[in-house]
């Protein structure tokens, strides 16, 4: 019986603010995480068509294309298996999420501990 290939340990954070992800990735490398920056959705989707990443950490309003294009473009092109949390300071955030169907979703501001917390759950989903 075949098994399937492991998921990526790798985890894409994206999100045009520079300060902002300089920050959330240096926490995240801190924690033990390997993590790939992105600051524009098509460099991030280019990306995960070549080697999926583990988990996608996706800033809602990001150059290029929001959320739901960026969610509903890796749905398209089979990556739907990739855990999104949304990450966004958008007051809806939980209607926005259930409306994607994403994994999770944290509102800016957050703590980096929540932020740490939700990675690892959602490099844990099989």
């Amino acid at each position: 019986m075949a098994t399937a290939a492991p998921r990526s340990r790798v985890i894409f954070l994206v999100d045009d603010d520079d300060d902002l992800r300089f920050t959330l990735g240096l926490a995240l490398r801190d924690a033990g995480f390997e993590v790939e920056e992105f600051a524009n959705a098509r460099a991030a989707l280019t990306a995960a068509e070549a080697r999926p990443p583990g988990a996608l950490l996706l800033d809602y309003y990001v150059e290029g294309m929001d959320a739901e294009q960026l969610v509903s473009t890796l749905r398209a092109h089979g990556l739907n298996h990739v855990p999104v949390v949304l990450l966004t300071g958008n007051s809806d955030v939980r209607e926005i999420a259930k409306r994607l169907g994403v994994f999770g979703w944290l509102a800016k501001p957050f703590e980096l501990d929540a932020l740490i917390e939700r990675a690892t759950a959602a490099l844990q989903q099989p």
